[in-house]
């Protein structure tokens, strides 16, 4: 295997062979769970959603991901944030006001020791 520099073990894992990669049309599907009422839906997206799944930088998947991040339901953000932590730190400016606001605001435990990771 080719060695990998700068990937953590999960974004790694995704180029192994038979990893689990999230399609053109799963990633339709997930964008519209995003976007549920049911918070089980909205942590299943943010739990597929994951940028070593999806392997390429799709805007919308990220947008969908940072608003989870601030979902009111904690198993959907803590989803979101683990989501983020195995795919990486994004460059994406758009991610800085939502883990200032998560520094200041988040509660849960779980959730922090993931805001902390970027910190």
């Amino acid at each position: 295997m080719v060695k990998r520099k700068g990937m953590n073990k999960h974004q790694k894992a995704a180029f192994r062979p038979g990893e689990h990669r999230t399609r053109q049309g799963d990633i339709e599907l997930l964008l519209t769970l995003a976007q549920s009422d049911d918070a089980e839906e909205r942590c299943y997206a943010a739990q597929n959603l994951c940028p070593c799944h999806v392997r390429r930088r799709i805007d919308e998947v990220w947008q969908a991901l940072y608003q989870m991040m601030e979902d009111p339901d904690v198993h959907v953000r803590r989803a979101a944030w683990h989501t983020l932590e195995d795919g990486g730190s994004p460059d994406d400016p758009a991610f800085l006001p939502i883990l200032r606001r998560a520094l200041l605001e988040e509660n849960d435990p779980q959730v922090r020791r993931f805001v902390e990771l970027f910190r």
